[in-house]
């Protein structure tokens, strides 16, 4: 069972932490208790005791840290390798601008 915490904001809203079950948390502002009925809070309960259930808390931290990694690295790859192929062909040592410029698309790509 997670931890159940109440905030005293007037701004009706709820949202669930924690990566893993065990050290998870459930939240509510006064304001979401004020104006929901207790029907309607054990559904709103429910849904953030879902996203607990799941690891979706997990799942998003895992997508932003790979989305914040991916970007710079598909910038540097796609810059580095139209640098590549802007130099003269005699210059060109193995296929590794080639590979780093395809490698940067498919990271900016994955990245949006």
């Amino acid at each position: 069972m997670p931890r159940v915490f109440i905030i005293d904001d007037p701004a009706p809203n709820a949202f669930a932490t924690g990566r893993k079950p065990d050290t998870a948390a459930v939240c509510a502002t006064t304001g979401l208790l004020d104006i929901m009925s207790d029907t309607e809070l054990e559904g709103v309960f429910a849904h953030e005791m879902g996203h607990v259930k799941n690891y979706d808390i997990r799942v998003s931290m895992v997508a932003f840290c790979y989305g914040c990694g991916s970007g710079p690295v598909g910038r540097r790859d796609v810059t580095n390798g139209y640098l590549w192929f802007r130099r003269p062909p005699k210059q060109h040592e193995g296929q590794a601008g080639q590979l780093m410029f395809l490698i940067g698309i498919i990271a900016a790509i994955l990245a949006r």
